[in-house]
């Protein structure tokens, strides 16, 4: 009895104890859950921060669109004249060199041949690439002499690479030291030839170049005359057997023969259509005096007749005498009562009645194609004078990149040939005073003569904004 009375008072005790007990107020009664305990929350946190905006940069200068300037050292073993003899070349330029080697040289050209600063063909044992240039044996290093701009090669031979023209040589401008002198700035260029990377075509299976030449008569070369009275030399192969130049001619008077029928039906099976109208437009352009005399060449492969490609166009755009004695120098310049009389040598067709295109230009079909080409090569065409949306002028290009160079060629300290002087009577009569100004005399024409073109040849709801 004792011992329950006992145990009930230590019960009850022990539940009093219990209900005085109370939590801390801020306690924190974890929830009674069926599973296992959650784990507590973490306290909130601010969101992460961004980081912090870098400053607007200033735009990167383009990339240079011309490399740094080349130069070719030669070194006269005996005199260099017409014929080939040898001769000790080096070539220093941006990204590479070729070590001084006995090449083969020669003067090369015409009316260049009488110039104080002389043009010359080089021949090397082997293959290679003259600044970057694709890589061949032969080489040409043409003086621009007759061109106080130094840039009509430059800028006709970009305009024919932005038109694709098949084959179409590739120019680099570049520095001439003979013998230790400095010469001045000349050109670097691929000769025309039937090579791999050059004009791709095939003489072992009957391929071949030919060139007109009007009256010319050299020994040892290939001359035929079309039915048409065109008159070409043979100009690779040089060689060959009769039978296959009685051949070569016979397929040039078809070729002939289909393009006089003036349909397009026809003369397409024997000639590539768009090479025709791609060197019409770059030589009526350029307004190349030679055109149809001299240095005008076509290439048949496959026995298909292609036009081109172009060459030396340094008597072109211009400069060109308009007091020179011959009447095709008269009628250039549209003076001494010929052309339109107008004194300006930016106007007038000069190409539609020479070679195939007397016939091919009476060819409304072929015609057209001539107007739709123009018209879209409207953005190449005036970024060769001017800025547009293709950025800045390829003559200005030039300028920005070579001013320093173009103006050694004058300049006392230099080569120090006269910008003032004439150097042949077939070149322009009035040059500038200074380089600068014969440069705009080059730009001044451009802009004229594709004015005038496009207002024979753009429809004329376009003629605003040509």
């Amino acid at each position: 009895m004792k011992k329950t009375l006992f145990a009930a008072m230590l019960l009850l005790l022990a539940l009093l104890l219990c209900c005085c007990v109370q939590p801390p107020a801020d306690a924190t009664v974890p929830p009674v859950t069926d599973g296992p305990t959650a784990p507590p929350t973490e306290p909130p946190t601010d969101p992460p921060t961004e980081p912090p905006t870098e400053p607007p940069t200033e735009p990167t200068e383009p990339e240079p669109e011309l490399p740094v300037m080349g130069t070719v050292n030669i070194t006269t073993l005996g005199t260099i004249t017409g014929e080939y003899s040898d001769a000790l070349v080096s070539v220093q330029w941006e990204n590479g060199f070729i070590e001084e080697q006995t090449v083969q040289i020669r003067h090369r050209g015409v009316t260049s041949m009488t110039a104080p600063k002389k043009s010359y063909n080089i021949k090397f044992d082997k293959k290679v690439s003259l600044f970057g240039m694709d890589s061949g044996k032969k080489w040409s290093l043409l003086g621009n002499h007759f061109d106080k701009s130094l840039l009509r090669i430059v800028v006709g031979f970009d305009l024919a690479a932005a038109m694709e023209i098949p084959y179409a040589s590739q120019v680099r401008l570049c520095k001439v030291y003979l013998d230790g002198q400095y010469m001045g700035i000349y050109t670097a260029i691929e000769p025309v030839d039937a090579k791999k990377g050059r004009v791709e075509i095939d003489t072992d299976a009957g391929d071949f170049i030919i060139e007109r030449n009007v009256f010319r008569e050299e020994e040892g070369v290939i001359y035929i005359k079309t039915n048409g009275s065109l008159r070409f030399e043979m100009s690779d192969p040089d060689v060959m057997a009769e039978d296959l130049v009685a051949a070569n001619l016979a397929l040039l008077n078809d070729i002939e023969a289909a393009i006089r029928t003036l349909d397009h039906t026809v003369y397409e099976q024997y000639i590539d259509v768009q090479s025709f109208v791609d060197f019409y437009i770059f030589h009526e352009l350029i307004k190349d005096i030679d055109f149809g005399r001299f240095s005008t060449r076509y290439y048949v492969t496959g026995g298909i007749l292609h036009a081109g490609p172009p060459w030396d166009v340094d008597f072109s755009m211009g400069n060109i005498s308009g007091i020179y004695w011959e009447t095709v120098y008269q009628r250039y310049c549209n003076v001494g009562g010929q052309g339109d009389n107008s004194g300006d040598s930016a106007r007038g067709l000069w190409v539609n009645k020479k070679d195939f295109y007397q016939w091919l230009c009476q060819d409304s079909w072929f015609m057209d194609q001539v107007y739709a080409r123009w018209q879209g090569l409207q953005p190449v065409i005036k970024n060769l004078y001017e800025e547009n949306e293709l950025g800045v002028s390829r003559i200005d290009l030039y300028l920005q990149f070579y001013s320093e160079e173009l103006q050694s060629n004058y300049s006392k300290d230099g080569a120090g040939w006269d910008v003032r002087k004439p150097f042949t009577a077939q070149e322009y009569h009035a040059p500038a005073s200074d380089y600068a100004g014969n440069v705009e005399l080059l730009r001044g024409w451009l802009s004229r003569r594709v004015a005038w073109l496009n207002g024979q040849w753009l429809p004329a709801e376009n003629e605003g904004n040509a």
